[in-house]
């Protein structure tokens, strides 16, 4: 029988809720990641699932610094609707920047209007929430090469080379 260990692909379906029970996402179907250290998943929830086998069913609660982060107000900005210039934005838009150093693109979220100015957010939408993760083990397999290489699991379609 299989285990959870380093360079596994666990598939995994799982519920995050806030503390207080609400939920906020969820995947039945399964979510498969590359288990052993890659970021893939919470890291404490990874850890819970080291070792235990296909059925087994998990639920931890991770404080924000565990989760999505703590919320960073350096990652805040107020810009002028005028300079933005993008008709018809509203709240909760997001919005792509491409990051001069890096060539990344960033993401801001639209968080507040008033008269001419907006806020942006760059924090994750869950940052500063502590969360409760809980899920089920629905498969392990081990990793290919390719897989442990990139950091990541591969599906059928992914066939990049990197």
């Amino acid at each position: 029988m299989h285990t959870v260990q380093k360079n596994s692909v666990v598939t995994i379906s799982y519920k995050i809720q806030e503390i207080d029970g609400e939920l906020l996402e969820e995947s039945q179907e399964g979510f498969p990641y590359l288990h052993g250290g890659y970021e893939n998943i919470f890291p404490k929830a990874e850890a819970v699932l080291e070792g235990k086998t296909v059925g087994t069913k998990i639920e931890v609660d991770l404080a924000p610094a565990d989760a999505y982060g703590e919320r960073d107000l350096n990652l805040v900005r107020v810009e002028s609707l005028a300079e933005l210039n993008i008709p018809g934005l509203k709240l909760g838009d997001m919005l792509e920047e491409d990051d001069e150093e890096t060539g990344e693109t960033i993401i801001w979220r639209v968080i507040a209007m008033k008269e001419d100015q907006v806020m942006l957010d760059h924090n994750h939408p869950l940052a500063g929430l502590g969360i409760r993760f809980s899920g089920e083990i629905l498969g392990i397999r081990s990793a290919t090469a390719a897989e442990i290489e990139h950091g990541h699991v591969h599906d059928e379609h992914d066939s990049h080379g990197n």
